[in-house]
């Protein structure tokens, strides 16, 4: 989960999934430095995912280390939503 307080959190989906009404606390948390836009997984290496945040960069991080690897500033973006295979997005990273 991310949003507006700045950190992702990390749960235990099995736990969640085997008692879906408990209240459940992150495993851990990862600060980020601005509201966060998006997260997505890294679907061939579990421990890594990337996020976006709105002051326009792109992080890469190590979930088991909690540390950034790679960082990126976005410097222009295009949002194409009609096309045929679906919503995709095109952008310029510059690393930082």
């Amino acid at each position: 989960l991310a949003g507006v307080a700045k950190r992702i959190k990390l749960y235990d989906f099995r736990a969640v999934l085997a008692n879906p009404t408990a209240y459940h606390y992150p495993m851990t948390q990862i600060q980020c430095a601005a509201k966060i836009s998006n997260v997505s997984w890294n679907p061939y290496c579990k421990n890594m995912l990337s996020n976006s945040d709105y002051d326009g960069t792109v992080q890469i991080w190590d979930v088991s280390a909690q540390r950034s690897i790679k960082r990126y500033q976005c410097l222009c973006g295009d949002r194409n939503t009609k096309s045929d295979v679906g919503q995709y997005s095109s952008i310029m990273l510059i690393p930082i």
